[in-house]
Parts: structure tokens; C-alpha cells; sequence
């Protein structure tokens, strides 16, 4: 466990140095490739640990030993299937195959927080406590079809019509290495819808349907179309409603700061809009626990979206911009000597200002705090969740010797 700890202390230690004190683009990339290349360094190191972890040893043994022209009949998604086959005729060994898998979802998350996240330390802070990482360990092909998306991020936020036609295709081809990432789809369809009273009214209502209803619904499917998944425990138990504590949460900070994020940030309504989204998908899971695997690629979003309220409670760049030309107005009367009412009346002004932003500063570090500890939690709750924590990754285990004999 206390490999996972250290890595959180480099996150945060590398925080006020390279993103919070005077931060510049090249800052923020050393820090993205210090906390990344060690989150790369933990999944390729790795050794036994990931619930899917052997499943995917198989797979790939397996894909590696099928002939070109049989690889069609195979049933995994064609994508992964074509990405393992490609990489088996480099090498079939087992860290070769993680170390690349580890490479393939990380460094489009990186991009994802460098080119986009008003707060690249605490996306990445979030990607961690949040179990985004630890997923990587385990649903390997969902990460793939989430980096897949991410990358086409771009074409999401223009919010034109040839853009989004864009991005179905982004989607289908995510879809090609697990064929969940489907819920896309349909997400697509109402992610820009602007989040008025009706439009939550529309959705709560829906969702209250559904969640008394789904039970029926799943049983006619089971019954009629996918019989064999009949009495299977996933689709008939949910996870505990203390799951939904976080996603709700998240779900009200969005909410709450919704109008200064979708002022401040292009990509705002967006991102609220999203947090709704996960937070209907999560309140599902309470039913279906199946549904997780659905979460995952509208979840992502909390890496902005958190960022984003969060930074509606600092001071913004006008309010900065106003006291810095308060504070230059203010040495150049002193420069001048004297005590003239203007002086007198800059002295006042500036010490308002002065306490006006520091006053702000302290609201958003205590908001900031909050998270950390929020999150910080959640991820010592999923640490102990079970036989071996969230996705079969605690304690660590590696092939090196002195990271195996951390405690």
C-alpha cells in the first residue's frame, strides 16, 4: 500500500512548484511527465495484480498464436484484437504487453488535462483518488476506447454538427476495442442541451421512471433477446448506495457554480452536463452493477469539471488584473513622496482590494481542501473495498524486488 501513498505525496509535492508558483506551460508539461511517467512506471511493473490481469495474459497469448486469417472469427473487438496482434509480432512477452497498455491509456489522459484542465495538478490528483489509474490495471480495453475519446475531445467541444458527426465516428471506432463505449451515442445527442429547470425536470422524471421500471426490463431482455444472460448476478444486484455519495457530490459543486463556469469556460455547460449524466449512470449501478463498465467514459469528465467549479472560487483574471494595477498606481504615488489625498484614497482602495482577494483565495483553498480530503478518503475507502480493494490492485505487486517488499 504504501507505494500507492507515495506516489499521492509526489503529486501533491510537485504541485506548488511546477503548477501553483508562477506556472508556465513548460512547468506544467514537467510535472505531467514526472506524475505520469511514475503512474506508468506503477502499471508496467506490475505483476499479478488487476482482477482481468491473467484474462488478458490469455487473450493475448491467444490472439498471438491465431493466424492473420482467422483473427475475424475471434470474439473480442476487432480493434484490440488487430492492436494485440500487431504487438505480438513485436514481442509475445507478458511486461512488453502492460508496459504498451500502460503507455496507450496514460498519455492520452495527460494530453487530455495539459491541453484542457484549468488545474493540471488536481486533474491529475483526481485521476489517481477517483480509481481512473487503477482502472487502467484492470479494464484494459475500456481505457483504450476512454483514451480513444479523449483524443477526439476536439471535435466534442466545437459544438457544430459536422464536428459531432465527427466524433459518432470517434465513438465507433472506441467502440472497436469495447463495445460499451456505445453509451456515447446517445450522450451525444443531449450533451449540449443547456441544463434549465425543465431539461432537469425532463431528466429526473425519466430517471425515476426507469429506476422503478428497470427490473421489468431487464427480465424482457433476458426473456426474448440476450436469454443467456438469464438470473446472471450482475444484472440483478447493484453496488450499495454509498457508491453515489461522490458522483452526487461532484454532481451539486457542478451544479452550484454552473454559471460562473459556463461564463469563464468554453467547455462548461458541457462538463455540467456530463456530471449529470455520470451521476444517472451511478444511480443505476445502485440497481445494475453491470452498468459500471458505462460509467467509465462519461465519468472521465470529472477531470475538468472539478477543476472548473473549483476555479470559479479564486480570484478571476479580472479581479487580479484590477489589483495589480491598484498595487502599481499605489508604488508610483508613494514613489513621489507626500501625503496627497490621492495616495490616501489609492491606499484605501488597494487595501479593500487586498482583502477582497485574499478573502477569495481563502474560500477557494478551503473548497480545494475539501475535495482533497473527499477524494483522498475515497480512495482509502477503495483501497480496503473487498478481498483486494477497487479493481484487484491493493496491496501492490511487482516483478522488482525492492517494490515488492514495500509494505
Amino acid at each position: 500500500m504504501l507505494i500507492y501513498i507515495l506516489n499521492l505525496v509526489l503529486i501533491l509535492a510537485l504541485a506548488w512548484p511546477l503548477c501553483i508558483h508562477k506556472p508556465t506551460p513548460k512547468k506544467k508539461l514537467c510535472y505531467l511527465a514526472v506524475t505520469f511517467g511514475a503512474l506508468f512506471l506503477l502499471a508496467a511493473l506490475r505483476q499479478g495484480i488487476g482482477n482481468d490481469y491473467d484474462t488478458y495474459i490469455e487473450i493475448y497469448q491467444r490472439i498471438g498464436a491465431t493466424p492473420v486469417s482467422q483473427l475475424w472469427a475471434m470474439p473480442e473487438e476487432k480493434g484490440y484484437v488487430l492492436l494485440c496482434k500487431l504487438l505480438s509480432l513485436i514481442s509475445m512477452d507478458t511486461v512488453f504487453l502492460y508496459a504498451v497498455m500502460a503507455l496507450l491509456c496514460l498519455v492520452p489522459v495527460a494530453w487530455f488535462i495539459y491541453r484542457y484542465s484549468p488545474n493540471v495538478w488536481l486533474s491529475t490528483w483526481l485521476y489517481v483518488t477517483l480509481t481512473f489509474f487503477y482502472g487502467t490495471m484492470n479494464f484494459v480495453r475500456q481505457n483504450l476506447a476512454v483514451a480513444i475519446l479523449l483524443l477526439g475531445f476536439p471535435l466534442l467541444r466545437r459544438r457544430k454538427i459536422p464536428a459531432a458527426l465527427c466524433y459518432a465516428g470517434v465513438i465507433l471506432l472506441a467502440c472497436t476495442f469495447h463495445k460499451s463505449a456505445v453509451i456515447m451515442l446517445p450522450i451525444l445527442l443531449v450533451c449540449y442541451i443547456p441544463l434549465k429547470k425543465w431539461v432537469l425536470g425532463t431528466y429526473a422524471g425519466l430517471a425515476l421512471a426507469l429506476y422503478v421500471t428497470s427490473g421489468y426490463i431487464i427480465d424482457f431482455i433476458t426473456d426474448y433477446i440476450y436469454t443467456q444472460y438469464k438470473g446472471k448476478i450482475y444484472l440483478e444486484l447493484g453496488f450499495g448506495f454509498h457508491f453515489l455519495i461522490v458522483p452526487a457530490l461532484i454532481l451539486l459543486l457542478a451544479l452550484c457554480t454552473q454559471k460562473k463556469v459556463t461564463e469563464r469556460y468554453p467547455d462548461g455547460g458541457l462538463m455540467v452536463n456530463m456530471m449529470l449524466y455520470s451521476f444517472l449512470i451511478w444511480l443505476f449501478i445502485t440497481k445494475h452493477f453491470v452498468l459500471e463498465r458505462f460509467s467509465l467514459y462519461v465519468y472521465i469528465f470529472v477531470l475538468l469539471a472539478v477543476p472548473m467549479a473549483c476555479e470559479t472560487f479564486a480570484p478571476d483574471n479580472a479581479m487580479m488584473e484590477k489589483y495589480q494595477s491598484l498595487r502599481e498606481e499605489l508604488r508610483q504615488a508613494r514613489s513621489l513622496g507626500g501625503k496627497s489625498p490621492k495616495l490616501k484614497s489609492l491606499s484605501r482602495q488597494f487595501g479593500a482590494m487586498k482583502e477582497t482577494v485574499a478573502l477569495q483565495q481563502v474560500y477557494y483553498w478551503c473548497v480545494v481542501g475539501a475535495v482533497l480530503v473527499a477524494t483522498f478518503c475515497y480512495q482509502v475507502f477503495g483501497m480496503y473495498d473487498g478481498t483486494n480493494g477497487f479493481h484487484g490492485v491493493f496491496p501492490y505487486h511487482s516483478f522488482v524486488g525492492f517494490l515488492e517488499r514495500l509494505p
